[in-house]
């Protein structure tokens, strides 16, 4: 299993605010939900890409903002050792 760094991506002239998902295995870019909280919005993008690379097994992921001001997502599966 991969961790999952989240960004935000700031309004541009052209796009909305965003949040932009990657793992080795690939990214996301996902809209800016008004409705959520900053850890909401991250969450709802490791969701996302987690669907998009199929790991839609029954883990738990946890996130947690970085002192760079990102987010990282790391899985918590019972089948992998510490």
């Amino acid at each position: 299993m991969q961790a999952i760094t989240i960004k935000y991506l700031p309004a541009t002239d052209t796009k909305d605010s965003r949040w932009k998902a990657t793992a080795a295995a690939g990214s996301i870019t996902v809209c800016y939900d008004h409705e959520l909280t900053v850890e909401g919005n991250v969450k709802a993008a490791v969701k996302a890409l987690v669907k998009k690379l199929g790991w839609n097994r029954a883990d738990i992921w946890y996130v947690g903002g970085t002192a760079n001001g990102h987010w990282v997502g790391v899985c918590a599966s019972q089948s992998s050792p510490a």
